[in-house]
């Protein structure tokens, strides 16, 4: 009986044993996924923005090129039918070269005198922008670039402005602007099924998103004075400004409304402040990907132990 019992305990053991030593290794592994992971998301994110700074930045010397030319400076000094005919042949010709939404011509008080979508129901042509911070940045003779959801197109956009002088002054006459579209950025994020990558502002408005239901929400929680100054600046429409319910939760990690945990990156954006691009990746999807591969090649492994033990087991006392 003794014997029994000492068999009995070895076979126990042995069985915990393999059980602990496959958990052990799916722990090591597990955290091996992770820094993989951690290190891939770092990677991802920070290409993601300096492929976007890249783009957003790819209009900078047109638009000032576009405030040099002659054309455009005489209308100014004398705005003339046959002058604007010449300077709305330049926009259009800029717009098509460069593959852009549209160029408009601003005089000094922030109205639309000259744009190449003059044509368009959603026309721009004597509307007034005075309240645009690139329009506000370019009359103080200071280049601007801006991101913002178009107020008549109700289009998403990035808007380039640079000064216009004539006659040698100190002071804009006027200001020109570009408009290019971040569709094409937007369609280079990966699946939503894989991982979310988000652009957001220096409030934390998503701009650009892989989720399209989560545009113009807030990807963290804010107080009510933030989402007034965001609703005044008319910068992404009217709203609402819902929260899509995530929270921080440590340097790299955060948590839905459901409680489910994420691994998050988040890098800011060149030449634009307080904008970022973040990148979350469920915790679950990352260890799902070692635990599947991992439970098909130990499981086997473990059960023949198991079975093995058990028939020795059975052998010994049948002896």
């Amino acid at each position: 009986m003794k014997l029994r019992a000492i068999l009995r305990i070895i076979s126990i053991i042995a069985v915990v044993s393999a059980s602990t030593a496959g958990y052990l290794v799916y722990a090591k592994l597990r955290l091996y996924a992770l820094e993989e992971a951690r290190q891939e998301g770092l990677r991802q994110v920070e290409t993601i923005a300096k492929n976007l700074s890249a783009y957003l930045s790819e209009n900078l010397r047109p638009v000032r090129v576009l405030a040099g030319m002659a054309a455009v400076q005489d209308y100014l000094k004398n705005p003339q039918l046959e002058k604007l005919m010449a300077v709305n042949a330049i926009l259009d010709h800029f717009k098509t070269t460069l593959a852009v939404d549209v160029c408009d011509l601003m005089d000094v008080n922030g109205l639309t005198v000259a744009t190449s979508n003059r044509n368009q129901p959603d026309s721009f042509m004597g509307q007034s922008f005075s309240f645009r911070p690139y329009y506000q940045q370019a009359i103080q003779g200071l280049p601007a670039t801006y991101l913002a959801l178009g107020t008549t197109s109700n289009v998403r956009g990035a808007y380039y402005s640079y000064p216009v002088y004539i006659n040698n002054l100190d002071v804009p006459s006027g200001i020109v602007v570009i408009k290019a579209s971040i569709f094409f950025v937007e369609q280079e994020l990966p699946p939503a099924e894989e991982r979310i990558v988000v652009v957001t502002d220096p409030n934390g408005v998503i701009f650009i998103s892989n989720i399209a239901d989560w545009r113009y929400k807030l990807l963290w929680r804010v107080p009510p004075a933030t989402i007034i100054a965001v609703e005044n600046s008319r910068q992404f429409g009217i709203g609402p400004w819902q929260w899509v319910g995530m929270t921080r939760d440590g340097e790299e990690r955060s948590v839905d409304q459901d409680g489910e945990a994420y691994q998050r990156h988040e890098i800011e954006i060149d030449n634009y402040p307080g904008w970022k691009v973040v990148h979350l990746r469920r915790v679950k999807e990352i260890s799902q990907a070692v635990s599947g591969p991992l439970t098909r090649i130990l499981g086997p492994v473990v059960l023949v132990f198991c079975l093995l033990v058990g028939a020795g087991v059975h052998l010994l006392y049948l002896k």
